[in-house]
Parts: structure tokens; C-alpha cells; sequence
């Protein structure tokens, strides 16, 4: 009978078979609950193991392996020891013991047994491993002589981490770039998060690959902008030391030219944009743009089945990522979708093809990246399209403004 308790024990009873005279592969293993078990209990049970037993063996056990040894350890170290043949787990947990004194749990894989801390272990110490004579094996041999080996942890990390990489810098940098800085050692990535900002402020997300920090925009950034990225003190690194001073570096975006749309805020007229609905309605820039004087103003008076504003005649190159951003809203939230396509027909899908935009009742920037496709040289004849149908009411107005297509 197993007196259980109500945490993780190891059990172990050694028997001789009886009551057959030859091999046999009817055997069954039972544990058997009746009559000690009572309505509302749980049993756990794990890690069972039925091994002959040599009565003959009178070998002791012996160490093969032990981890971890000499100097410079990992404060976040653990420790395993490996015998050459199956151990009684019980006896070897009980001769195990750790100077100085540290807290936490043993676990067996196979004939290796590993010591997991609670805790970190104390920088730039030594810690004394011993596994008494009391560890036996399944027969019953006891180690011929305690197994004894020490290490000495690293000493505290006292050094300020450094930026050794950052990007973009200089001038004429693209408006769909990201910012990256890469840091010589691993860091609190929150810390650095909380430490970081760029002015202007840009909306975006944070995201880190090894020990390099990446700031991806949510829209394109402004032309003719320098643009002044800081990483502050409170960025630390996982010993809780700051940077020594602030990093800061800037860098200008290239002139508004890279641009493929003409008037992309509407500021010099509607030209060469052109408004189509087969229902009724007006297309002007006589209202106030996203921090500008204008921006585009659809007034639908009766809906159509075709309503779209377009800019055609775009010249656009083959298998090439671009990114299209642009600001808008409607007056009652109501949606459209964007489309690139052959001004022409058959009207070809160039990459973009009636993506959805959920338009809220402010002003909102609104962001996608795609690969051009359906042609193999440069063409000229690209269409950017704003589809209002078939989401456009009577009485919808519709505001567009700062239209960005960039190669990215």
C-alpha cells in the first residue's frame, strides 16, 4: 500500500514474480483505488517504471557526467548529474545537497537528474555539489564514495549597455522606412519601448529580433522631414543597467517627388484626379484637409451603382513592393475600397484589388503594402481607384486627402 500525500511523492518496492512457470505477456499492472477513494478525489500519477533487478549486482553506481563546472557560470544556471545505470530516484534526491543552501526542485530524465533553482543564483560565488554514499542503485549499491565537484558563478554585470547600429540616417530616406536599433548585449525590451520616441511623433509598433529593436510607421512619413529618434536612459539591460546617456541620431526624409500620385493633397485643384457616378454627385476640394488647407469632398446625392475617383495614367513596374497610404473619412462612417488596376480595358488587376476600408467619421490614415502584378514590363497606364459603390448613401460626403503610392 502507497501512503500518498497531497504533493509529488516517489514510491519504490522491489518483489519476485510468483504463480507462473515460463515467460508470460499477460501480465497486468493495477493500481487500485477501492476502498480508499471517496466521491470529490483526484489522483495524479506520473512516471512509472518496471525494471528487473539483477540480485546479483553488487556493483556500485558511479557519476559519468555533471553539469555545470568551472568559473563565469550563468547566474540562471542548472544543475544535472548522470549515473551510468538506473538509480533509486528517492535515495539519490535525499543524498543530494547544494552549498551554499539553495531552494528548488528535482526532476529525473532518464539516469540524469536535474536540480532546477527557485530562484537566480548569487553572482560570484561558489557552489559546492555533493552526492552522499546514500544514493543507491535499483539493487540496493550505494556510491563507493561521495561525489563532490564545485562552480563559481559570473560576477554582476555592472556595465551600461551601448548602441552599436542604427537605421535610417542621413538624408533623402524613403517615407515607408523602418527604424531599427541594434544593442550589443540582450535588453529589457520593455524599458527600451518605454524609452523610446521619435519627433514628429509617428504612430506605429514596436517588434525586436535578437537583440535589435525595430519601429515599423503605421502610414507613410512626412516629405522633407527630419525626424529625431531618441532612446532614453530608463532603457536597461536584464542586469538593470541604464544606458550611460541618452542615444539620439535624426535623419531627413527624401522631397514629396518620390511620390507617384500627382496632387496627392488636392491643394492645387482636382486635376489630374476625375470623379465618375452613374447616380448624382459633386467632386471638389473646397474642404479643409488633414493639416492642410484642402483635401478632397464627395457629396453623394443620389446613389449609383459605379461611383469612383481615380487618378489614371500611372506608371508602375513589374514584380515591385509599393506602398499606398492616404487619409480619409466619411460623415457616416460609411466604408469604400481601393484598387489598382489597367486604366483600360480589360482593366487588369495591377496587385490591388478592392481592398475594404473602414472609414470612421474623423479623419484616419489608412496604410497597405502590395506586389504589382498582371504585367511584365513597365507600364503607364496604372489606375488608382477609390470605389465609394456600394457603400455610399444619399446624403454620404466623402474626405480624402495626402494620397502616397511609394515604391518600397
Amino acid at each position: 500500500m502507497a501512503n500518498l500525500g497531497t504533493n509529488w511523492q516517489t514510491f519504490t518496492t522491489d518483489f519476485t514474480t510468483t504463480g507462473f512457470t515460463g515467460t508470460v505477456n499477460d501480465g497486468r499492472l493495477m493500481f487500485w483505488l477501492a476502498p480508499f477513494a471517496e466521491s470529490g478525489d483526484t489522483y495524479y500519477i506520473d512516471d512509472i517504471r518496471l525494471e528487473k533487478i539483477d540480485i546479483h549486482d553488487t556493483t556500485p553506481p558511479t557519476v559519468t557526467g555533471n553539469e555545470p563546472t568551472g568559473t563565469n557560470v550563468p547566474v540562471m544556471t542548472v544543475i544535472t548529474v548522470t549515473f551510468d545505470e538506473s538509480m533509486n530516484t528517492t535515495s539519490v534526491e535525499d543524498a543530494f545537497s547544494i552549498a551554499p543552501s539553495v531552494a528548488g526542485t528535482l526532476s529525473w530524465s532518464g539516469d540524469t537528474m536535474t536540480f532546477t533553482p527557485d530562484s537566480d543564483l548569487t553572482s560570484d560565488t561558489t557552489y559546492e555539489i555533493t552526492i552522499g554514499t546514500g544514493a543507491e542503485d535499483l539493487a540496493g549499491n550505494p556510491l563507493a564514495a561521495a561525489y563532490t565537484w564545485d562552480f563559481t558563478t559570473a560576477e554582476p554585470d555592472t556595465t551600461a549597455p551601448t548602441v552599436t547600429d542604427n537605421t535610417p540616417t542621413g538624408t533623402d530616406v524613403s517615407v515607408t522606412t523602418v527604424i531599427t536599433v541594434t544593442f550589443n548585449e540582450s535588453m529589457n525590451t520593455t524599458s527600451v519601448e518605454d524609452a523610446f520616441s521619435i519627433g514628429p511623433s509617428v504612430a506605429g509598433t514596436l517588434s525586436w529580433s535578437g537583440d535589435t529593436m525595430t519601429f515599423i510607421p503605421t502610414a507613410a512619413l512626412a516629405y522633407s522631414t527630419m525626424h529625431e529618434v531618441t532612446i532614453g536612459t530608463g532603457a536597461e539591460d536584464l542586469a538593470g543597467n541604464p544606458l550611460a546617456a541618452a542615444y539620439i541620431w535624426d535623419f531627413t526624409t527624401a522631397a514629396e517627388s518620390d511620390n507617384i500620385i500627382q496632387n496627392p493633397g488636392f491643394e492645387s485643384g482636382t486635376s489630374p484626379w476625375l470623379f465618375y457616378t452613374n447616380g448624382i454627385g459633386t467632386f471638389l476640394n473646397d474642404a479643409s484637409g488633414a493639416g492642410s488647407p484642402h483635401a478632397s469632398h464627395i457629396t453623394i446625392s443620389q446613389e449609383g451603382s459605379n461611383v469612383q475617383l481615380y487618378q489614371p495614367g500611372l506608371v508602375l513596374e513589374p514584380n515591385t513592393q509599393y506602398r499606398l497610404s492616404f487619409k480619409a473619412y466619411s460623415n457616416t462612417g460609411h466604408d469604400l475600397s481601393i484598387s489598382l488596376h489597367k486604366h483600360g480595358s480589360p482593366y487588369t488587376n495591377y496587385g490591388l484589388s478592392d481592398d475594404v476600408v473602414n472609414l470612421g467619421t474623423s479623419w484616419s490614415e489608412y496604410s497597405t503594402q502590395f506586389t504589382t502584378s498582371g504585367f511584365s514590363g513597365t507600364v503607364n497606364d496604372g489606375r488608382l481607384r477609390f470605389w465609394l459603390a456600394p457603400y455610399d448613401a444619399i446624403g454620404d460626403q466623402y474626405f480624402i486627402d495626402d494620397v502616397i503610392l511609394v515604391k518600397v
